[in-house]
């Protein structure tokens, strides 16, 4: 009987073949790579624009706003307490002011700024001037023009942490260190203002970031109210 003998022969592959098909793989990853990339920056692009567009919604709610409150100066307003208006006014314009059927007080306006007071708080006279007070504050700092810078950066880059941190951080000092200067300033009581942002916050709705509003967020109200009676 004849026996056949079989023997495995080992071909080594050319190396270009290896080469090619390495680079053939290394360049699908990255091409991968940059469609993934291309999409995220799409979707990104894309809510940075909408939420820019709702800034500049938000702006033109505003003028309408305007154009349908009954405005006065604020000088002339019969429940102000004068005092208070004169610490302020070295460094204050005329400021306007009007009621509305609005849950929380608020101050907007770019040249003239416009503080709007809920109608369910404009006859009580210590409650009236102590919003008065608040709003003097971030109008004298002008905080009512650097929101329209905020809301823009937050519209562009609030996606990422450390944008979205440092917005939410500056907010929160703007408000107490406000609280701060009412209090000290123009002698009020620490225990009538956080009973106002308390029973403010309660009754406040959704407003524009536009807005100034007494009760920016209700994350930092323990935080303002602890700060006050420190």
């Amino acid at each position: 009987a004849s026996t056949s003998n079989f023997y495995m022969v080992s071909v080594p592959i050319p190396n270009f073949v290896i080469s090619a098909q390495s680079a053939s793989i290394n360049a699908t990853s990255l091409l991968n790579l940059h469609s993934v990339i291309a999409l995220v920056t799409s979707i990104l692009i894309g809510i940075a624009l909408l939420k820019t567009a709702i800034v500049f919604k938000d702006l033109l709610s505003l003028r309408n706003l305007r154009q349908k409150l009954h405005l006065q100066w604020l000088r002339n307003h019969s429940m102000l307490n004068t005092r208070n208006y004169k610490a302020a006014s070295e460094s204050t314009s005329d400021v306007l002011i009007a009621t509305a059927n609005v849950g929380t007080p608020f101050t907007f306006g770019w040249f003239t700024p416009i503080i709007v007071i809920p109608n369910h708080l404009q006859n009580n006279h210590s409650t009236f001037n102590l919003i008065v007070a608040h709003e003097l504050v971030h109008i004298r700092r002008h905080d009512y023009r650097l929101n329209l810078v905020l809301s823009l950066i937050k519209a562009l880059l609030g996606f990422h942490p450390l944008v979205s941190y440092l917005l939410h951080q500056i907010n929160d000092f703007r408000e107490t260190s406000c609280d701060q200067e009412v209090i000290t300033e123009f002698q009020a009581s620490p225990a009538q203002y956080a009973k106002l942002i308390f029973s403010v916050s309660q009754a406040s709705g959704p407003h524009s970031n536009l807005q100034i509003a007494l009760t920016e967020q209700s994350s930092n109200l323990k935080k303002r109210i602890q700060t006050m009676s420190m």
